[in-house]
């Protein structure tokens, strides 16, 4: 296992489609969240490697890995130190679709790979802060 410390006000978003990731790092510019963002999966590992983050903004669909073997790298590599991860899907999941997703058709979910909550997209800036809130422990900003 890696070692590292997490930095819990920062943010990694990991999203291959830059017009949403763009959008999110204004969000959380407009409510003072340091982030970063990063269009492959292998990138934000080589980010996490150097840079503490207390969450990570995840899309499932990523070019270069599955969301899923994402999650499971970061459970190996970091264990109990693994950030929070929200995951940032196309539409609206309930907690219970999210769990049953698995690109490979096994027995593995998002959840038991380690994410922690869903943002659908569009993305609904008070859902966001609320994740924030929850996620980073911190008070989102007005």
């Amino acid at each position: 296992m890696a070692s590292r410390h997490q930095d819990n006000s920062r943010v990694l978003i990991v999203e291959d489609d830059a017009l949403a990731g763009q959008t999110l790092l204004k969000l959380l510019a407009e409510q003072q969240v340091e982030a970063r963002h990063v269009t492959r999966a292998h990138a934000a590992l080589e980010v996490l490697e150097r840079d503490p983050f207390g969450c990570l903004i995840l899309d499932l669909t990523l070019p270069d890995m599955d969301g899923l073997e994402f999650l499971q790298k970061l459970r190996e590599r970091y264990g109990a130190q693994i950030p929070a991860i929200v995951i940032y899907t196309a539409r609206a999941l309930s907690r219970a679709e999210i769990d049953a997703r698995s690109s490979s058709g096994d027995s593995n979910s998002c959840l038991t790979a380690g994410a922690d909550d869903y943002l659908p997209r569009p993305v609904d800036p008070e859902r966001l802060l609320a994740l924030l809130h929850a996620r980073l422990g911190r008070n989102p900003v007005s």
